[in-house]
């Protein structure tokens, strides 16, 4: 987020303290005085960017005859609906705040000041609304294989042309979704066959490969055309994911 103030034609940038300033104005004092909220902080909880908006409600009651003059969010994810018309002693009122969680993964952590008629450069009041909203799953729809947190292209792996005497390699693509690093490991490979991942350790939301290599030389010996084996999350009981290897076809 970038801010400025325009003096003539120059364009001048605000200093730091200027920045906070408007982004955490001072409260006015004496603000509960005029409006006292039950709670100032709120959750949406845990959302998915494809989830339809969620609202929630922070109850007030006016402890002197006041209007609400403006809400200010500093997202165009969070929109605050309010009671336009003069408040009176002792009446209840509610500030309904939406937050739209598309486009916007990661943590939630918006602040809403609330300004009465009693000034326009202090807000009264700074209610919170805090949550997460995880990224869409359709994100990762290039990736339809699911192993622990790791997505894969394909669990079939082809190899069509070996010859003898050259190593052959083969690539799938895969990604972290999670929200910690992980390592995969193979079970049941024979020993002509390894396996690794690059990277070797996969951070939340980034994208590798797993990487299968066959010595060749060795197949020749072999009477089988599909080699099956299990991949999984190192360090996780879950049983994991099968892939297959398969040899001339």
């Amino acid at each position: 987020m970038c801010f400025s103030s325009i003096s003539g034609q120059r364009m001048i940038p605000l200093t730091r303290a200027a920045l906070d300033s408007l982004m955490n104005p001072k409260l006015l004092d004496g603000g509960k005085e005029i409006l006292e909220f039950k709670q100032m902080e709120q959750s949406v909880g845990s959302l998915q960017e494809s989830d339809s908006s969620v609202s929630v409600v922070y109850d007030f009651i006016c402890k002197k005859e006041t209007s609400i003059t403006r809400i200010q969010t500093f997202c165009g994810c969070t929109v605050a609906d309010y009671q336009k018309s003069p408040l009176k002693i002792g009446e209840s009122g509610k500030i309904i705040v939406t937050y739209h969680p598309k486009n916007h993964p990661g943590t939630v952590d918006e602040n809403i000041f609330v300004y009465t008629r009693e000034s326009e450069k202090q807000p009264v009041a700074r209610l919170t609304l805090r949550g997460e909203v995880l990224e869409s799953e359709e994100k990762w729809r290039h990736l339809p294989y699911a192993v622990g947190n790791i997505r894969l292209k394909r669990k079939d792996v082809h190899f069509s042309d070996i010859r003898s005497g050259y190593p052959v390699v083969e690539r799938v693509l895969c990604a972290n979704i999670g929200k910690v690093p992980v390592e995969l490991k193979a079970v049941g490979l024979p020993e002509y066959v390894s396996f690794h991942t690059e990277p070797e350790k996969l951070e939340p939301g980034q994208e590798g490969d797993v990487v299968i290599a066959i010595k060749s030389q060795t197949l020749s010996k072999l009477n089988t055309d599909r080699i099956e084996f299990t991949i999984k999350e190192a360090g996780a009981s879950s049983e994991g994911c099968t892939m297959a290897i398969i040899i001339g076809k």
